[in-house]
């Protein structure tokens, strides 16, 4: 996430890059969305790399809920340090998911923050966790 990713997401703010770290990422928004393409049917997990962004205190937790199309696949509450956050697939689903002609979405459900509202800076944008990498593994 964050390099030549603009056609596998969806709903997630412009790729950004810290300078320090040179790591790239997107921000998501309230309800955002991965393309993902070829899901192996034997696939038993997907693994999604994110931080909570240095979320201020008073901002809602960032609480993110998953599901791989219509199937809802758990939740994870990352902390600032990015980290990987695994979440099973029930048996089944993959192999009934790459059986469909069209790609998978995974959906990511979040409690947004504004810079703006919450600090005072000139950051409007409701933002909702920072990920940098998914695996279907």
């Amino acid at each position: 996430i964050g390099g030549l990713d603009d056609l596998n997401v969806v709903r997630f703010h412009a790729r950004e890059q810290r300078a320090e770290t040179g790591m790239r990422y997107r921000w998501s928004g309230a309800q955002s969305f991965v393309v993902l393409l070829g899901l192996p049917p034997g696939a038993r997990e997907i693994v999604v790399w994110m931080s909570s962004g240095g979320r201020p205190a008073q901002a809602p937790p960032p609480v993110v809920q998953f599901a791989l199309d219509a199937e809802e696949l758990g939740q994870a509450t990352p902390v600032d340090d990015v980290r990987p956050y695994v979440l099973p697939l029930p048996p089944g689903l993959a192999a009934r998911l790459a059986a469909k002609s069209d790609s998978v979405r995974l959906r990511l459900r979040v409690p947004t923050w504004s810079p703006g509202a919450r600090l005072g800076v000139n950051d409007t944008r409701d933002l909702g966790v920072i990920v940098t990498r998914v695996q279907v593994r």
